[in-house]
């Protein structure tokens, strides 16, 4: 690549956007959203009222913010009873200071005994900076390739010796200038006027709009026209981002360099300075960076091959469709929990556990049902189709493995918190024959395989299909979900795309699960990767 002529498609770019009597549209409207945000002063705080409950000694009943309430905010006082109760007990979620003081101020003085809860940390106001920032590159991006590619100047770069490569980096390059330096300059002021403190935080800014343009790219690159383009970009980069961003904070709250790996979503949580430390922004900014350069080269290889042999796939389809799956299994299995966070872990319990699997069953059931009402031959693009002899073996000896990689869990460092160990738990264990009946189990595997290995496969090929199920049904176990989709998506690979293996396959798993004994997590993995490249290598021979 030759920096002058990447340099001269930035230039060109910017120029074409810019130019005009609406040129100077972009800037302005950029301006005028991320300037409120960065002048804004900080809000003050409103007093803190007490609701309390029970009986209320006088030295207490005097605080001014004092209500007397019957809510779940309440803090519950019972008086002293002795001799099994000596002094006053006070139950509560949070005792505030001034209720505190109160209380050590009576005779005798209350033995106060704090429970430290887990501290929520959420990002500061920078963190919309960087987002104002990286929405308004949708027009921009959809314009960029799909406007060039229907008005036919495409053609007339890549004729005049100007490669792939150097149009897809020069196209980054003029969008990561405009909208990281809008966030950067916006980042600036609030730090000048005093709105927030000065530090590495100000380094990730640009790279949320880096990561947003490199994605961006990725995902018009085979539109052919600026609607289509922009389209393609609406549908999917607020769900992509939303979800990098949810799992870097996650993943964030198990260590903060654990949550700043995530591309893009590591630098939008670093620039909202949600981590201290010049680590956490470090290695979010060395993440982000080889997430841009690996789709700023899948684009450029896209781009450049000629129309005859691109295959065009819907990615916005796929990553759609992976955005609800993931909204429906999650929803269904861990929206018990909802009454343990709430204080109320007697009602979780009480809630049957099959119940997840159930319903999540009947939300990707439904999802496989009105995605193939909508295709003329569902059976053969699904890949309900004829498998060859050997896959049915193959599956057998699939389904009997994933057992075994149930020690691999092991290998990733466990989250401090009861509620993330739990959630684990029930994310992994939702397959399993203690989480549901023959049936349900049965309808579960059907389900997930024909939406994961079926339609979003189709959509979007083997390799997305195979990272889909990863996030989707093992967020919080990355080595053993890994090494599961990559096997299961060696064997649909094995299998000529054949759906009904796979579902033999997991279906075996889990009536397996109880008999297998547990492995060494090397003998495992060494199963697994061995497993899954040597059905790759018979998937291609038996093709070729």
């Amino acid at each position: 690549m030759r920096a002058r002529r990447i340099l001269a498609i930035a230039e060109r770019d910017l120029r074409i956007e810019f130019s005009g009597r609406q040129g100077g549209l972009l800037p302005l409207v950029v301006g005028l959203m991320l300037l409120p945000l960065a002048i804004a002063p900080h809000l003050a705080p409103r007093q803190q009222k007490i609701y309390v409950y029970g009986e209320v000694p006088p030295e207490v009943a005097k605080l001014p913010n004092l209500v007397r309430d019957e809510g779940p905010r309440r803090i519950t006082l019972y008086p002293p009873s002795p001799p099994a109760e000596p002094g006053w007990r006070v139950e509560g979620s949070t005792l505030p200071t001034a209720l505190t003081d109160a209380l050590d101020r009576m005779d005798p003085v209350i033995k106060v005994v704090t429970i430290e809860a887990q501290k929520l940390e959420l990002p500061n106001r920078s963190l919309l900076l960087s987002l104002v920032s990286a929405s308004t590159l949708t027009g921009a991006l959809a314009q960029s390739i799909p406007g060039e590619r229907a008005s036919r100047t495409l053609e007339t770069l890549r004729t005049a010796s100007v490669s792939a490569a150097e149009i897809v980096v020069g196209k980054w390059l003029a969008w990561t200038v405009f909208a990281g330096g809008m966030a950067t300059l916006a980042g600036v002021i609030a730090v000048l006027l005093g709105r927030q403190e000065a530090g590495p935080w100000l380094l990730a800014l640009p790279w949320v709009a880096a990561g947003t343009a490199a994605g961006g790219l990725w995902l018009v690159r085979s539109a052919n026209d600026v609607v289509g383009g922009a389209t393609v970009a609406l549908r999917t980069q607020p769900a992509a981002l939303a979800a990098v961003a949810l799992s870097a904070w996650a993943l964030g709250r198990v260590h903060p360099l654990l949550g700043a790996s995530v591309p893009l979503g590591g630098a939008l949580m670093a620039a909202g300075t949600l981590w201290e430390g010049w680590a956490p922004v470090a290695v979010s900014i060395l993440s982000t960076a080889l997430a841009c350069a690996a789709l700023l080269a899948v684009t450029a290889r896209d781009l450049g091959e000629s129309e005859q042999n691109h295959l065009h796939r819907d990615w916005g389809a796929a990553l759609a469709m992976t955005a609800v799956a993931a909204s429906a299994w999650w929803v269904a299995v861990l929206s018990p929990m909802v009454w343990a966070m709430g204080g109320a872990a007697e009602r979780t319990a009480l809630i049957p556990r099959v119940s997840g699997p159930f319903g999540g069953m009947l939300a990707m059931t439904c999802m496989v049902v009105a995605l193939a009402a909508r295709h003329p031959t569902p059976v053969q693009s699904i890949g309900l189709v004829k498998a060859p002899r050997y896959a049915w073996g193959a599956a057998v000896a699939v389904g009997l493995t994933l057992p075994l990689l149930a020690s691999a869990s092991d290998l990733w460092p466990r989250p401090a918190s009861s509620m993330w160990i739990d959630a684990r738990e029930r994310l992994m264990s939702a397959s399993t024959p203690q989480m549901a009946s023959p049936l349900i189990l049965l309808g579960v595997v059907a389900a997930q395989e024909l939406l994961f290995r079926g339609w979003i496969r189709r959509a979007g090929g083997g390799v997305l299909a195979a990272v889909a199920s990863w996030l989707v049904l093992a967020p919080l176990d990355p080595v053993r979900g890994a090494l599961e989709s990559a096997l299961m998506g060696a064997l649909v690979v094995a299998s000529g795309g054949a759906i009904l293996p796979a579902i033999l396959a997991r279906s075996v798993a889990a009536a397996a699960t109880n008999v297998l004994p547990g492995a060494p997590a090397w003998l495992g993995i060494a199963l697994a990767v061995v497993g899954a490249v040597g059905l790759v290598r018979v998937g291609r021979s038996h093709r070729a």
